[in-house]
């Protein structure tokens, strides 16, 4: 099985509390990782199920002060190394030779559907309503799952060992919460699996699950633009504040000028950047970028280091 990286963060103590301890998971067990994150709200309904265990809240209130630990779960592969290209003619042979989850997840066929939109959903019509399986409903050998990493576009997604695996299986969450409950969250499949809206809000909601539940967080702290790199942008944007070139190669000229760079007064490299990481930069600031001139906010203004730090988490070993 193909390992990801988990680091271990502490947070300080803040107030007593209830000592309350993560559902342990090897490491080794753990595949890959998301940078997803959103604050979509989930409630309760026929696809979120739990079960308490009569053991499982055997803990008291203590005058202890408590100290959790939160898990960061980061990918093996980048996300666009993951991503599998029909039109690939390698691709398309590891797609004919994988083997699509059966109906032990939910029937395949899409005749069998069940009637009306699906529960709890803003836009029903992006997914199937369909006849869950077994291994999203029954408690039988409960185990839980691998830590989410984000749907990519496509049914299927690159591992590191070279072969393709159907993403179907990440529709069905099963975790055992803080409490120690036995949860299982049964996540509606889209019509389409290229239909980035569709996955974009399936990735949002599944994370929001593993967060609500779990001391597993899937989003390092987001690290700021500097001056240098903000110089860069404006030069290229053209007078609409736009890339003056298309959005990909702006992107590939950006991390090629920047990535794995060390910068004066930084003491890590700088980060590989996004369409998405990029486009929201140059939103952020469209006034500054359209009147011809770099954006300067406090933290630049500042001359203390940057801040690896969000929330009190501290970056630990892996």
């Amino acid at each position: 099985m193909a390992k990801m990286k988990v680091t271990k963060k502490t947070l300080p103590p803040k107030k007593k509390a209830r000592k309350e301890a993560a559902p342990s998971i090897d490491a080794d067990d753990i595949h890959h990782f998301s940078d997803n994150d959103g604050d979509v709200e989930m409630s309760n309904d026929e696809n979120t199920v739990s079960q308490s265990d009569d053991q499982a809240d055997s803990g008291s209130d203590t005058d202890e002060e408590s100290e959790p630990e939160y898990f960061l779960v980061e990918p093996k592969l980048k996300r666009s190394a993951r991503i599998v290209d029909p039109s690939n003619p390698a691709h398309a042979e590891l797609i004919r030779q994988a083997t699509l989850v059966g109906s032990e997840i939910y029937e395949e066929d899409v005749a069998q559907d069940l009637p009306g939109d699906p529960p709890n959903c803003s836009r029903p019509e992006l997914y199937r309503n369909v006849k869950w399986g077994t291994a999203a409903t029954s408690y039988d050998e409960f185990k839980q799952t691998e830590p989410f990493i984000d749907i990519t576009p496509g049914r299927y997604e690159l591992q590191p060992d070279g072969t393709v695996k159907d993403q179907k299986y990440k529709l069905v969450v099963k975790l055992y919460d803080l409490k120690g409950n036995r949860k299982i969250f049964r996540n509606p499949p889209p019509k389409d699996w290229n239909n980035q809206a569709a996955l974009s809000a399936l990735n949002k909601r599944i994370v929001q699950q593993w967060r609500r539940n779990t001391r597993y967080r899937f989003r390092k702290a987001v690290t700021p633009y500097l001056p240098e790199e903000r110089a860069w942008i404006l030069k290229t944007l053209n007078d609409r504040g736009k890339p003056a070139s298309s959005w990909k190669s702006f992107v590939q000229d950006f991390n090629a000028k920047f990535e794995g760079q060390m910068l004066t007064g930084q003491d890590a490299p700088r980060p590989e950047r996004t369409q998405s990481s990029l486009s929201k930069e140059i939103s952020r600031f469209s006034v500054d970028y359209k009147a011809g001139k770099a954006p300067v906010t406090k933290t630049d203004q500042n001359t203390k280091p940057v801040a690896k730090a969000k929330r009190g988490i501290k970056r630990g070993a892996a």
